[in-house]
């Protein structure tokens, strides 16, 4: 498994993050979905998570398609944590980039469980 690149949030507060919840069992990379790494990374795109407190997104990256300018980064899954109940839920991004609860995978207290989940492929609405 491949390492993802993530990038921390500026915003701050005062509750628990998500990087606090991650923080014990290992990297906050090493938690993304890393399967479809090597796949896209051969096509020249990639994958990408960005930490918030809340939440986890996970993005496909690509390069513009003129050669020029940044990368575009859109966004696939979004992993939330809840605070109150310790666990976490998937929620999917649609073609306006808007996120939906996605129903077909209980919460788990096991983030690693979802990430498994989605980087395993069972659901095409993830990754096409």
């Amino acid at each position: 498994m491949t390492r993802l690149r993530c990038q921390r949030s500026r915003a701050r507060s005062a509750r628990s993050s998500v990087n606090d919840v991650l923080k014990p069992d290992t990297s906050v990379s090493a938690k993304c979905p890393e399967s479809r790494h090597s796949l896209r990374a051969s096509r020249g795109s990639g994958v990408e998570c960005e930490i918030a407190d809340g939440h986890v997104t996970i993005f496909e990256a690509r390069p513009p398609w003129d050669g020029g300018g940044d990368w575009i980064r859109t966004p696939i899954v979004r992993l939330r944590y809840v605070g109150t109940t310790g666990q976490w839920s998937i929620y999917w991004a649609d073609r306006h980039s808007r996120f939906h609860e996605y129903t077909r995978k209980r919460p788990t207290k096991r983030v690693q469980t979802l990430l498994d989940y989605i980087g395993s492929g069972a659901d095409p609405i993830f990754w096409g």
